[in-house]
C-alpha cells in the first residue's frame, strides 16, 4: 500500500479531500483548531465550496468546506447559514427525518442535528476515532492505522438510532444510539488493504458501499457484516445511485458509469457522454438519475441509469446534486449551490 500522503493525494478534487500535516501525532487542541473554532457567519456562506445536498423534509441542506451548512425552505430560491461548532470540510450530509440529520467531514468530524439543520453539534472527531477499539472482522496487518486527520466522506442512517459512517484508508463507523456512542469496525468489510471508502447508501434491505479500486460491498444484515459484489471495473467509484429494487447505478473515475439490474450479480457499461470523473447523483420520481461530473456536465436518465443524456448547461465543478419540489435542480460544487431547469419530459419527484 502507498504511503499515507500519496495516497490522500491521489484523491479526488471534487470530494474536498486535500490535506495538510497528514500523519502528524494529535496534539492539544488550540484556539485556532479548526475541531474547536465555529464556522464563520458570512453573507456569502452560499457561495462557498459546497460538496452535498440533501432534503430533511421540505428543507434543503448543503454543506461544505471551512465547516458552511446552509439551508434552504424555499425550493433553493435564498438561504440561511446554519450554527457549526467546527471549521473543517463538511464531506457529506443525511436526514433520517425531516429533524434528525448527520453530517461529516475533515479530521473525523461527525455531527448531528434535532432541528433540521439549524443547529450543529459534534458528535465525533479523528481524535476520538483513533482511541475507538477496532470490532469486527479482520484487518490486514499492511492497512494503515486509524489517524485522527483522515476524513469521513458518506453517512446513512437507517432511522434516528442506527447509523454508519464510512471513510478514507476503510474507516466504517457504526452507531446504534444515534450517535451517542460509536464503534470502529473497518473489519466488517472484506477490505484488508484499507481502500478508501467513498459513498453508502441503501436498497431495500441490502446496504450498498463503494470506493477505490473498483471496491463494491453489499450488507444484508443491518451492517453487521459485508460481502464483496463481483465489480465491473478497477478504477475509483465515487458514488452510486438507486433507482429502484435490485437497480444500482455506480460512477466514478474517467467517465465510468455502470447498471446493474439485478443488484450487481451483472453489469453494463453505460456509455454517459463525457470522459469526466462523475462526483455525485440523485434519484427521480421512479426511473429518473441526475449525476454531476467534475467537469460541470450534468446528464440525466429516464429509464433507471441504464442511458443518460447530458444536458446543455455547462456550470463549474460539480460534486452533488438533489431535485427540488418544484421541478428544478440544484448542483453543489466550487461556486457554492446553483440552480437549473431539468428536461420537461423527464418525470419530476423530488431527489433522494
Amino acid at each position: 500500500m502507498a504511503n499515507r500522503l500519496g495516497a490522500m493525494c491521489a484523491l479526488p478534487i471534487a470530494m474536498g479531500l486535500a490535506f495538510a500535516a497528514i500523519g502528524s501525532p494529535a496534539v492539544d487542541l488550540d484556539p485556532l483548531d479548526p475541531l474547536v473554532q465555529p464556522a464563520a457567519q458570512s453573507a456569502a456562506a452560499v457561495s462557498a465550496f459546497l460538496m452535498a445536498v440533501t432534503r430533511a423534509g421540505d428543507r434543503l441542506v448543503a454543506v461544505g468546506e471551512a465547516g458552511v451548512i446552509v439551508y434552504s425552505d424555499d425550493d433553493g430560491r435564498s438561504w440561511s447559514q446554519a450554527r457549526v461548532p467546527v471549521s473543517v470540510s463538511i464531506t457529506s450530509v443525511q436526514f433520517a427525518s425531516p429533524t434528525h440529520g448527520w453530517a461529516v467531514g475533515h479530521s473525523g468530524v461527525v455531527l448531528a442535528s434535532s432541528d433540521g439543520g439549524q443547529n450543529w453539534t459534534l458528535q465525533l472527531d479523528g481524535n476520538r476515532i483513533a482511541a475507538l477499539p477496532a470490532s469486527g472482522g479482520e484487518v490486514s496487518a499492511e492497512a494503515p492505522p486509524a489517524n485522527p486527520g483522515d476524513p469521513l466522506l458518506d453517512v446513512y442512517f437507517s432511522d434516528a438510532q442506527h447509523g454508519h459512517a464510512v471513510g478514507a484508508f476503510g474507516l466504517v463507523l457504526r452507531t446504534d444510539d444515534s450517535g451517542k456512542t460509536w464503534v470502529r469496525c473497518n473489519g466488517v468489510l472484506p477490505n484488508p488493504e484499507g481502500r478508501h471508502l467513498y459513498a453508502i447508501r441503501p436498497s431495500g434491505d441490502a446496504l450498498y458501499v463503494v470506493g477505490e479500486s473498483g471496491s463494491i460491498f453489499v450488507s444484508r444484515d443491518g451492517g453487521v457484516s459485508f460481502a464483496r459484489v463481483n465489480s465491473p471495473y478497477e478504477g475509483s467509484f465515487f458514488g452510486l445511485a438507486i433507482p429502484g429494487p435490485g437497480e444500482l447505478v455506480v460512477f466514478g473515475l474517467r467517465g465510468n458509469v455502470f447498471h446493474s439490474a439485478d443488484g450487481g450479480a451483472h453489469w453494463s457499461r453505460v456509455d454517459a457522454g463525457t470522459g469526466a470523473s462523475w462526483t455525485g447523483a440523485s434519484v427521480l420520481g421512479s426511473s429518473g438519475v441526475l449525476m454531476v461530473s467534475q467537469s460541470g456536465e450534468v446528464a440525466v436518465s429516464r429509464d433507471s441509469g441504464r442511458s443518460f443524456q447530458v444536458l446543455d448547461q455547462r456550470l463549474p465543478s460539480l460534486s452533488g446534486v438533489t431535485a427540488t419540489a418544484d421541478g428544478r435542480a440544484l448542483a453543489t460544487g466550487v461556486l457554492g449551490v446553483k440552480a437549473f431547469d431539468l428536461p420537461a419530459t423527464i418525470e419530476r419527484g423530488t431527489g433522494s
